[in-house]
């Protein structure tokens, strides 16, 4: 829903199909990655500061970094070369049409790689010139998410000795991983139950667990359903627009 809304307000601003998809793929490229970079960061941190030697935990911790270095290798590789970005796009589809297609009968990709070649022509010039921009404005606003968080667990009475910045760093980590998840919409419930995992952990402190839980949804009040309350006045807005174009075209094509 979301994806959508965004495309056909683009659309209905003047802006070019590609350009819109370009854009919307764009930033869901910067968020997401964020969410995926920054738990994987926060767990070698762990790691490395607390000098954990567990081999469980050591192994994971290889694999995501593994994981985004792969992932930032691939997308480079892509962006380098239209060869690469070709048969990346044709192993994919191979790959696709022989999981999806074979084994659960949907319908087949065709093209892919052909399209991921333009997709990269399209981006290629945009990431070249908007990179920073784009990486400055993720790091802003979830560094302001994060500062809520903190605030809000504080104002519930959750003090510096009971839970350090680092550790609430390391809940909103993986609550961020999780809220990748779409068990319910945004994560809420999972991320909150994550953020009293991680500050309370085995201690069986109850008093701090209310608190956690308390200072958790007073950072979702102002960082999930107010956006969505002020957001439904440009939603009512442009929609009002939409009815008012498609009026005043029917009436001077009648």
């Amino acid at each position: 829903a979301d994806l959508a809304i965004r495309y056909g307000m683009y659309r209905t601003a003047g802006i070019r199909g590609e350009a819109a998809g370009a854009g919307i793929i764009l930033s869901w490229f910067f968020t997401t990655g964020y969410k995926l970079v920054v738990p994987v960061i926060a767990i070698a941190w762990v790691v490395i500061a607390e000098g954990i030697d567990d081999t469980a935990v050591i192994t994971v911790t290889a694999i995501g970094l593994a994981a985004v270095i792969g992932i930032v290798g691939l997308a480079a590789l892509i962006l380098y070369r239209e060869r690469i970005a070709l048969r990346i796009g044709q192993l994919g589809q191979r790959w696709y049409n022989g999981l999806v297609g074979g084994r659960w009968k949907f319908p087949e990709a065709e093209g892919l790689g052909i399209k991921l070649v333009d997709f990269r022509d399209q981006v290629k010039d945009t990431v070249k010139a908007r990179w920073f921009p784009a990486l400055a404005s993720t790091l802003i606003a979830q560094g302001v998410f994060f500062a809520m968080l903190v605030m809000s667990l504080r104002f519930r009475g959750v003090t510096a000795e009971q839970a350090s910045v680092s550790v609430i760093f390391d809940a909103y980590a993986v609550g961020l991983l999780l809220s990748m998840i779409p068990i319910f919409p945004g994560g809420i419930g999972v991320v909150e139950l994550a953020y009293v995992g991680v500050i309370v952990g085995t201690t069986g402190d109850s008093e701090l667990a209310n608190a956690v839980t308390a200072g958790a949804f007073v950072h979702r009040i102002f960082t999930w359903l107010l956006p969505i309350l002020v957001g439904l006045v440009p939603l009512a807005a442009w929609r009002r627009k939409m009815v008012n174009d498609h009026e005043a075209a029917a009436s001077s094509g009648g």
